[in-house]
């Protein structure tokens, strides 16, 4: 259902909302239980290319150790490329510090195109001793996400989310449901 809003601004509202004398009403909620994630061996990540997106997902909760010594690939995927493009590059996953013995530490979220050297997209600090010690949480866990645009020449490329443990002297890293997108856009010709 459509519901005009302002100054001509139109917002859908989805079915589950009813519209009475101009005032959204929504259903109650509805509580799926307590047993709502798969039971069992779940899948393992995977990837896939296409012509308009390559990506990489874990449908898992099975963490990749980051090593404490080198970049760590947690994910990788690779794209043909009928012309030169700009390639849209997003990338989402969580950080987990297991222990906060050896922390705080720093990592940096990367991307390697090929045999370029990595880009860095963001840098996330994680294993506080105070999330364990004072707030009581088993893991200190951050987020890592970030988006970057390569122009890309014709071609397959190797793009690849690395992630580097730069501070800090922790064993207990680990990247969890890393997931990347790599989503190409043709370039048009400059207009003169």
């Amino acid at each position: 259902m459509i519901n005009p809003i302002g100054r001509g601004l139109r917002v859908l509202l989805s079915a589950a909302v009813v519209v009475t004398a101009g005032v959204a009403v929504a259903d109650e909620p509805k509580l799926l239980g307590t047993d709502v994630y798969p039971k069992g061996e779940l899948p393992p990540a995977y990837a896939v290319s296409g012509p308009s997106i390559a990506y990489f997902n874990t449908p898992n909760r099975h963490a990749v150790p980051i090593d404490k010594t080198a970049p760590t690939v947690v994910g990788k995927v690779s794209l043909d490329l009928a012309a030169e493009a700009d390639v849209l590059v997003q990338f989402t996953s969580g950080l987990a510090a297991e222990t906060g013995e050896g922390c705080p530490c720093s990592v940096r979220a990367s991307l390697k195109i090929d045999d370029q050297p990595l880009v860095i997209v963001k840098r996330v600090n994680v294993g506080a001793p105070a999330v364990q010690e004072v707030d009581k949480y088993e893991h200190d866990r951050q987020s890592a996400d970030g988006s970057y645009v390569f122009a890309l020449p014709r071609g397959r490329h190797e793009i690849a989310l690395v992630i580097h443990q730069v501070d800090g002297a922790s064993s207990g890293l680990e990247a969890y449901y890393v997931n990347l997108q790599v989503i190409p856009f043709a370039r048009r010709a400059a207009a003169h």
